[in-house]
């Protein structure tokens, strides 16, 4: 997903896994600005769930390769001791992580 500032009060939220691209406009510069800002830091933020998720999910499989089975305790204790990000992408499709980034970035328009 990118977002990218096409003028001075428009930009646009393409999402190319969804063939779909959003027109935003604002009232202000700033305003724009904003959003393109708080869209980072969601997609960011996003990014290192997943990428955590990742790691915790090669450790799980390195050490269920070495022991012959994965203990259901590790990811008990991921899912406790992860943040929210972790617990809410841990294990969701690509299409469904893409969705609920499209959500909050929404909610976080209509927070403005």
């Amino acid at each position: 997903m990118t977002f990218t500032k096409t003028s001075q009060k428009f930009g646009q939220w393409a999402d190319s896994r969804a063939n779909t691209v959003f027109g935003l406009g604002f009232s202000s510069e700033q305003q724009l600005t904003k959003f393109a800002e708080k869209f980072q830091e969601v997609k960011e933020a996003a990014r290192l769930a997943r990428d955590r998720s990742q790691e915790k999910m090669e450790t799980s499989s390195n050490h269920s390769q070495e022991s012959g089975r994965e203990t259901p305790c590790s990811t008990r204790t991921s899912s406790v001791n992860g943040t929210d990000e972790d617990k809410i992408s841990h294990g969701i499709p690509g299409d469904a992580q893409l969705k609920m980034e499209n959500d909050k970035l929404k909610i976080a328009l209509a927070q403005r």
